[in-house]
């Protein structure tokens, strides 16, 4: 039951006034006809069946209301009922033939009009109510004068309707205008929405954007990253491949080595030399090294400590030490820094070191 209320209660209509008033037209005709059917029920039980038919044609004007309401058809559908309800008072003041208290239901329609109608159709509500009044009056005094009761009761009737009509269009307009500045506030909001989701799409772009290019900018850099390792790698095995073809130790004979040392010896260098002389004369369980200085240019303190560090290391393997190739300027400039070469076996030429170990 509830869902079928719900049902007729929706009325198809993008504005909220309309569908306000859409609803009020069906709820009211709904109320108008099941209080219809119990007054059909009553005059059937009183035998007045002429107002049966009157009934009938009520019940089917609000039930064309309610369809054309449904529909979207609101305007139509509220002039049906109010021109139906003030039609029924009118005809029953007819037949009355006096105008005793019925003028006062008129107010019900003007008051719905205030419910069902837009401000501006209230107007010709109660002028179309007012004239009808004035008919039924016209009627009452041609069959006969009217007294001072039914004119007193006209006048307040004119009053009272003046009045609900001026009542019901400041109430109209008022649910009217609130009714719209509602529309205003929910459009403004909407747009606001739509401006949000576009700024918000805007910069969604602008940082997936923004991201594809900080992903690009690090792949770069990693490809880089990983170019400047490879380079690395490359310039360390060359500097490897140099200092090994710097300072080669060359076996000459099963138990004897060569080391011929060319050009200036830093300390880098030092250290590969001993670490490489040490390793070979292990390896090859040699006896003896020469340590060739013919290509050496300059002589200094520290390449005369490197020379002694390798011929005490040497001989703490058992092996020997034979310093060959020493220049007479060489010579000179080892007795000038006062190097200690008593531990070392000196020889004029790489000939002569290798007799000197044969």
């Amino acid at each position: 039951m509830r869902q079928l209320l719900v049902a007729l209660l929706t009325i198809p209509h993008p504005d909220d006034d309309f569908r306000r008033r859409g609803r009020n037209v069906v709820a009211l005709s709904l109320g108008l006809i099941v209080l219809g059917l119990l007054l059909m029920a009553l005059w059937t039980a009183q035998g007045e069946y002429p107002s049966l038919v009157a009934g009938a044609l009520s019940l089917a004007t609000f039930g064309a209301a309610i369809a054309l309401a449904r529909r979207g058809q609101v305007a139509p559908a509220a002039l049906l009922v109010v021109a139906m309800l003030t039609a029924v008072v009118l005809m029953v003041m007819v037949a009355n033939g006096a105008l005793s208290d019925t003028p006062y239901f008129l107010l019900i329609a003007v008051s719905i009009s205030g419910l069902i109608l837009p401000s501006r159709q209230i107007w010709p509500v109660l002028v179309a109510s007012l004239i009808g009044l004035g008919l039924v009056t016209a009627l009452a005094v041609g069959a006969a004068p009217l007294s001072y009761m039914d004119g007193q009761v006209l006048q307040d009737s004119v009053a009272l309707l003046v009045i609900t009509g001026l009542i019901s269009y400041l109430g109209a307009r008022s649910t009217g205008r609130a009714l719209g500045a509602a529309r205003q506030a929910r459009l403004a909001a909407e747009t606001a929405a739509a401006d949000l989701d576009h700024a918000n799409a805007v910069l969604e772009a602008r940082v997936a954007e923004r991201t594809d290019e900080l992903a690009g900018a690090l792949a770069a850099q990693r490809a880089q990253a990983a170019e400047l390792q490879a380079s690395l790698e490359r310039q360390q095995a060359l500097n490897e491949l140099v200092n090994a073809l710097s300072l080669p130790i060359i076996p000459v004979r099963a138990d004897v080595l060569v080391a011929p040392l060319v050009g200036n010896l830093d300390a880098a260098r030092a250290d590969q030399l001993i670490s490489s002389v040490l390793e070979q004369i292990e390896r090859r369980r040699a006896r003896a090294i020469i340590l060739d200085v013919t290509g050496v240019a300059v002589v200094d303190t520290y390449l005369a400590q490197a020379i002694l560090r390798t011929a005490e290391a040497t001989r703490l393997l058992g092996a020997q030490t034979v310093l060959a190739g020493i220049r007479p300027e060489v010579a000179q400039t080892l007795v000038s820094l006062g190097a200690d070469l008593s531990q070392l076996r000196t020889v004029a030429t790489l000939q002569d070191g290798l007799a000197a170990v044969g």
